[in-house]
């Protein structure tokens, strides 16, 4: 164990300087392996033998220790099979997929790194299948399952696209813009995992003019029925108590995953991590990867790219990519779930953007004009009878009041490029369900539903940045005032139910009544020592009638039906843009009454899923009945006025 936990610790440090450049290590007084040619890459069968050039006396033997360690920290040992003037070879251990490896050797007791080698693994049993690249082509390779080729699977490599032909055999010219070539997974297949990330994409390592082999091993499984679990922006980084917020509420996501009905796989919508803190606290793809692998055993994990996913210390959207893409893949791609085709996107547009993170922010939001050419000839491929769901990272529609919404796509400035109205014109004729994060809230846009069109943007685990239970225990919120939690997608065949479950909490909780009068005596300026930067969330309390009855309905749409009586009586209803009372206590008046002011991440946001009604005077019963998509109904009953509480809302641990 201590010497795994070494061989880690070396692995890690070597994964922070994020390079892929072949490396020749030098001799040092005979101790640590030398004149190694380290190679970009390797290939070789599944099991097959790898060869290392060399350039003389490498004082290596048969028999030392070889280690291949993933991006997420897995080791796979071997042994050196044979050592030769000309070359050293070992033996591809088991569980090795197509990825990046950083590559150990230990030589007289001394462990040597050797950098980054990228592994393809190609089709065949002892030696690879015949594929030769046609004319022109500059990434080929086969797609098989069982040791069968498979026709008719979409390959690209984000521009091109083409199909396998009657061998699974594709020829693809590539100008390897984005280096990587990814298959879109057919119906019914999956691709092999390490850790949670399924192997459908290879990293391109040769230069644009020399061809190069990629192979893809599919095996079968039955995903007609499947549920999709959608999780919003975590922004890990290892600050704010962050780790063991996360670590319990996957133990929530797990046990819900334990009880899902059919093959349960995970899409992320972006900010993974948080790139403020990628190089002062170490901590970006590898730790996350890490971290999700000590709670999840044989589920996929599907990521979209988001803002904070980017690497500020290179230049221009291709470039800041390249992190992301060498540990999660492709920047935009599509796969395929039972009936339903997904398309997962990324328009957050760093073009010419400049190095330093000073420019975090100069981002723009659209699509870019290369990655609207690869959604057109990726929807070919697509009968529009097919469910597609598109995933991104920003929303493409945005709440500016209780019933007002405004584009959020606006900022293409190239030819080619998309915005909101672009992108929806892009995808007309077809059934898309949007998704994204980004926003940290939950806004349902369902004015185009009618049209084959509807977006769900959902709130994110991380709430606010993790300061809401670093602020008050237990009390887990977004700052729109919904509960930290996870989209839950069950699909039978092309047919859809789908929830949003808050972490720790019962499935029908959807929903949190005020009593504004009993706000009103909570939030009070004086309990925040008079903090005049909290009055403008005073202001917004005194506004409403102390016989007011708020409620937050989060993931409310517009078939869901809403209904308050008081004492038996129907009351009529108010849409209303509001702060949440109960994330205003708890984190806003929290921090401000500590006089924590210079944290502008605990601020509440005006949001659209609130509800006013008014109690009559002397009332002294309430009933809410709210009916969600599912036809089920969720219902909660009160004494007027309802108390003012807090701890009704923590989470159970």
């Amino acid at each position: 164990m201590r010497k795994l936990a070494f061989i880690l610790a070396i692995c890690l440090a070597a994964a922070c300087s994020k390079g892929n450049e072949p490396f020749v290590p030098k001799a040092d007084s005979g101790k640590l392996a030398a004149n190694l040619i380290i190679p970009k890459s390797f290939e070789a069968v599944s099991g097959g033998t790898v060869s290392i050039p060399t350039l003389g006396d490498t004082r290596l033997d048969v028999g030392d220790d070889v280690y291949l360690v993933a991006v997420d920290g897995s080791i796979y040992a071997s042994v050196l099979s044979s050592v030769s003037p000309s070359e050293v070879a070992f033996p591809l251990p088991d569980g090795v997929i197509s990825a990046y490896y950083s590559l150990l050797i230990r030589c007289s007791g001394n462990l040597t790194n050797l950098g980054y080698v990228y592994v393809s693994i190609l089709s065949g049993s002892g030696t690879p299948v015949s594929v030769e690249p046609e004319a022109g082509s500059t990434v080929y390779g086969i797609v098989e399952c069982e040791g069968r080729g498979l026709p008719g699977v979409v390959v690209s490599d984000g521009y091109e696209v083409v199909k396998t032909d009657w061998r699974g055999v594709y020829q693809m010219s590539s100008g390897k813009m984005w280096k990587y070539v990814f298959i879109s997974l057919p119906s019914g297949y999956e691709a092999p995992l390490q850790g949670v990330l399924p192997g459908f994409f290879a990293d391109l390592t040769q230069d644009a003019s020399r061809p190069e082999r990629h192979d893809f091993q599919l095996r079968r499984v039955a995903n007609d029925n499947f549920t999709l679990f959608l999780l919003g922006d975590m922004h890990l980084a290892g600050r704010a108590d962050d780790i063991p917020q996360f670590r319990r509420d996957m133990r929530y996501l797990n046990n819900s995953i334990s009880k899902a009905k059919g093959r349960c796989y995970v899409l992320t919508l972006g900010d993974m991590t948080w790139d403020a803190y990628w190089y002062s606290k170490n901590y970006y793809f590898p730790q996350y990867l890490s971290e999700v692998n000590r709670w999840f055993t044989d589920v996929p994990f599907f990521h979209t790219m988001g803002n904070h996913d980017n690497d500020m210390n290179e230049v221009g959207d291709i470039e800041k990519t390249r992190a992301f893409n060498r540990n999660l893949g492709p920047s935009y791609y599509s796969f395929n779930l039972g009936k339903v085709h997904f398309i997962v996107t990324d328009n957050i547009d760093y073009n010419n953007v400049e190095a330093g993170t000073d420019h975090r922010g100069e981002y723009v939001h659209d699509f870019t004009a290369d990655q609207m050419e690869w959604l057109a000839k990726d929807l070919a491929n697509v009968s529009p009878a097919t469910p597609v769901v598109i995933a991104s990272h920003s929303p493409l529609f945005k709440p500016e009041g209780a019933t007002t919404w405004t584009n959020k796509l606006d900022g293409a400035d190239a030819p080619g490029e998309a915005n909101t109205e672009d992108f929806i014109n892009a995808v007309k004729g077809y059934n898309v369900r949007f998704v994204s994060g980004h926003t940290h809230r939950i806004a349902i846009y369902d004015a185009l539903e009618s049209q084959g069109f509807i977006e769900y943007n959902l709130g994110s685990v991380c709430g606010c940045w993790w300061n809401c239970c670093y602020a008050e225990p237990d009390i887990h919120l977004c700052p729109d005032g919904s509960p930290c939690g996870y989209g839950v997608w069950e699909f039978t065949g092309a047919q859809l139910k789908h929830r949003y479950q808050a972490f720790g909490m019962p499935e029908n909780y959807v929903f949190r009544a005020y009593s504004m009068g009993e706000v009103k005596n909570t939030l009070t300026m004086e309990a925040v020592d008079n903090e005049a930067k909290f009055q403008k969330y005073y202001d917004e309390m005194q506004r409403f009638d102390d016989n007011d009855l708020l409620l937050n309905v989060w993931y409310y749409h517009s078939a869901w039906q809403i209904e308050v009586l008081a004492d038996g009586t129907p009351l009529s209803m108010t849409r209303d843009y509001s702060y949440d009372p109960l994330l205003t206590w708890a984190m806003t008046a929290n921090y401000y009454g500590r006089h924590e002011t210079s944290n502008s991440l605990v601020a509440p946001s005006r949001w659209t899923h609130y509800f006013r009604y008014r109690v009559p005077e002397g009332s002294s019963h309430v009933d809410v009945r709210v009916t969600d998509n599912n036809g089920v109904v969720h219902t909660e009953s009160f004494s007027w006025p309802k108390p003012f509480s807090m701890d009704e809302y923590r989470i159970v641990n």
